[in-house]
């Protein structure tokens, strides 16, 4: 009876997740994007930054943030969501290490595009009460190769301070990227994101 209801219940969360993963559907008798008119209009969030405009007349594909912000927001668009999905990298969190009196945290960082990543990008680290200015440029290419495409490096920084389950408000609760020039000076392309952060053993 209980491996039942386990399975039951398995099912029922199946479902839900499955339903919630289903983007939002938005019908229009007649939309416009600019100077473009559609009739019979069905529109949906596909991924971050792509809605899918089914017509009458066949299918087009635009950018979310050329629609009205609040037809935006009722089809699920997050524009953090979609900066990280438009950055060429990926970055994970692995946790920081205690080194004489500061932390040292960890990353790895990831090539999402197809061609070598040949930039420079600098890390911040946040905490919950306001940015704390300990970042510092972790990793700058020298020309070819950068970081291949699909491939990763491991990159760290010095903070004062280490994750909230240390330092509560005052600990790392996220962390900002951004793409660097040849200086260290932002040159556009910043993400932020949250993080739960770890002591990662000695």
């Amino acid at each position: 009876m209980k491996v039942f209801l386990f399975l039951v219940l398995a099912m029922m969360n199946l479902a839900a997740e499955q339903e919630k993963a289903k983007p939002t559907v938005i019908e229009r008798a007649e939309f416009a994007v600019g100077s473009t008119k559609y009739t019979g209009v069905k529109l949906a969030l596909v991924n971050p930054n792509e809605v899918v405009i089914r017509h009458d007349s066949g299918i087009s594909r635009i950018h979310p943030s050329k629609l009205a912000p609040d037809l935006a927001a009722e089809l699920g668009y997050e524009k953090a969501a979609a900066a990280v999905a438009d950055f060429p990298l990926s970055l994970q969190c692995l946790g920081a290490k205690e080194e004489n009196g500061k932390y040292r945290w960890f990353f790895n960082v990831t090539n999402k595009g197809s061609k070598p990543f040949l930039g420079s990008f600098k890390i911040t680290m946040l905490n919950l009460t306001e940015p704390i200015e300990s970042g510092r440029e972790v990793y700058v290419s020298k020309g070819k190769p950068g970081i291949a495409p699909g491939a990763w490096t491991r990159v760290s920084l010095i903070s004062h301070n280490a994750p909230e389950s240390v330092h509560g408000d005052y600990g790392i609760g996220g962390f900002r990227c951004d793409l660097t020039d040849g200086e260290g000076d932002p040159i556009g392309g910043s993400i932020t994101q949250k993080i739960t952060g770890k002591m990662l053993v000695k």
